[in-house]
């Protein structure tokens, strides 16, 4: 993963729009056959920890062999700074171009207890 990371080219934007209430800058990400606009806010921020956090959480639930593509935009965020608002990302297969967009609506900030992050009784997590 760390050289596919050395490999995203990102191109940082003049252009800004509004997602939901929030400022944000357009960022350009290419990596492989993904190609993604990413609208980032500086005004929420997300320190360090909490990327290496998510880039690990989409490890685990997104990560396919020779599908890394899909976790490095915690690796894009990681470099820029900012928290992506809105995703729009192409990405280009033998079957065509399969289109995915993600708007975040809504934010609550508030506390969120230890417990949430306990796996239930009887589930275990294996490491391949």
């Amino acid at each position: 993963a760390s050289q596919a990371a050395e490999s995203i080219k990102i191109t940082v934007g003049m252009e800004m729009e509004m997602v939901s209430g929030y400022l944000c800058q357009k960022i350009r990400a290419q990596y492989r056959n993904l190609t993604g606009i990413l609208w980032v806010t500086d005004q929420l921020t997300i320190g360090p920890e909490e990327y290496a956090f998510y880039t690990e959480l989409a490890k685990r639930t997104l990560y396919r062999k020779g599908m890394e593509d899909w976790y490095l935009w915690a690796e894009v965020l990681s470099r820029t700074g900012g928290f992506a608002m809105k995703q729009e990302n192409a990405l280009q297969s033998a079957a065509g171009t399969i289109k995915t967009i993600v708007v975040v609506e809504n934010i609550v900030e508030k506390s969120v207890p230890e417990t949430a992050f306990r796996l239930p009784a009887g589930l275990h997590v294996e490491d391949e």
